[in-house]
This record gives C-alpha cells, structure tokens and sequence, in this order.
C-alpha cells in the first residue's frame, strides 16, 4: 500500500468512498456528510487536488482510503468549549478521511494518520482532527492513535448536528 497526492482523476474513484462512508454514518443514525448537506462534494475534493492537500491511498492500485491535509488556521478550530493541547495557529489538520467499505477493519486508516502524523512531525507542528460524537469508529480510533479529545466545535456550514469531538496530538 501506498499514499500519494491525488488528482483530478481520483475524483470518482473518491467519490464512492464518500458514499461507503455516508452509508456507514446513516446506519449509526446520525447526520454527518449527508446527501442534503452536499458535503463533502465534487468541487470539495478539486479544491483539494488544486491546493495538493488530498492523499489516497491506494492497494495495487486502486483507491481504497483519502484524506485531506490543511496546515494552518481552520476557521471551524478557531472556538472551541474546551481547550487545545497548544496554542498555535500552525498546525495540521486531518479533514475528509475515509477508506472504502471493503477495507473497514484494517488499518487502512492508521496508515493514513500516521503519514499525517509523520508530515507534522517534519515541520514540527501538532495535528488536529474532528468528528461526529456519535462516530464511535472514528472516536475510538482518534483515541487508539494517540490525540487527547480537547472539547467540542462547530461547523460553521452544518446547520443540522454542527457539533464534533475536537481532538490534538502532539510530538
């Protein structure tokens, strides 16, 4: 398995993982990536690809798992009930991680948080992530990788459940 940084023809290939994911997130009964939300869409994941902060990663060549990768301020982390691990506007945060259902219960998703993990490491920086609270996959995992839940934001876009477990690592 490898990860790589995705493009414009990953896109599609992307887009099925998304709706494995939103499959997943309605059958534990909660809103999160909704088909009425739009999010994450198609123009989402280009805006990624132009910027170069999408990774997959892929098995023999097929796309089995993406993540997007942002350094710096995240507007969503700006407030937080609760408090960051560190004070800095200079960190990395992990957004729009999921892996194809078929690889569900690998570790398919650590391998991704730890080439998060090992970029951080590069420039010196913690990493953030957040999640649904009622995403017990994602949560236990957060906690299983090392990041200390430090409270709760808001997605500014979400206007149905905008809460989520705001998690930091640090090195």
């Amino acid at each position: 398995m490898n990860i790589t940084i995705a493009t414009k023809e990953d896109i599609n290939a992307i887009l099925e993982i998304v709706e494995d994911a939103r499959l997943l997130i309605e059958s534990m009964g909660f809103k999160q990536w909704t088909r009425e939300s739009g999010y994450p869409s198609y123009n989402d994941f280009e805006n990624d690809i132009n910027d170069n902060s999408l990774y997959v990663l892929k098995n023999a060549g097929k796309i089995i798992g993406m993540m997007a990768l942002k350094v710096g301020i995240d507007e969503n982390y700006n407030h937080i009930d609760g408090k960051w691990l560190t004070s800095s506007n200079n960190y990395l945060a992990i957004h729009r991680i999921a892996i194809k259902k078929e690889y569900y219960g690998t570790n398919a998703s650590q391998m991704l948080i730890n080439y998060a993990f090992d970029l951080a490491k590069t420039k010196g920086i913690s990493v953030r992530i957040d999640t649904h609270k009622k995403n017990i996959p994602m949560n236990k995992l957060a906690l299983k990788m090392g990041f200390s839940l430090c409270g709760t934001i808001y997605i500014k876009r979400e206007k149905i459940e905008p809460e989520r477990n705001a998690y930091e690592r640090v090195f």
